[in-house]
């Protein structure tokens, strides 16, 4: 038997460890480009992370650069500098790169 202070701890790790099993990492399911389609021309950076979920990882140095991976192997680039505002977002297959927001006019 545990220690009554270890097991709120135990009960924790054994509910991360399920997520990561389960391929948890921040997105309820698999992302895909629809999911950054109309995408609003005021949009802020927290109003995409309620939207589409947290980034998968921050490539960025300097500026806020991140990066979500989508189902088919594409991603999703976003920039920000402070994480409010957001710069740009591009859509990455390979070697080409589709601007979705803002809307080029």
């Amino acid at each position: 038997m545990l220690p009554r202070r270890l097991a709120p701890v135990c009960v924790a790790v054994f509910l991360a460890s399920i997520a990561v099993a389960a391929g948890g990492d921040g997105h309820q399911k698999p992302l895909t480009i629809e999911a950054f389609a109309k995408l609003p021309d005021d949009l802020t950076f927290p109003q995409l992370v309620h939207r589409v979920g947290e980034p998968d990882d921050d490539i960025g140095s300097g500026l806020f650069i991140y990066r979500y991976h989508l189902a088919d192997g594409s991603f999703v680039i976003v920039s920000t500098g402070d994480r409010q505002r957001i710069g740009t977002i591009t859509h990455i297959v390979g070697a080409e790169e589709t601007q979705l927001w803002p809307h080029r006019k």
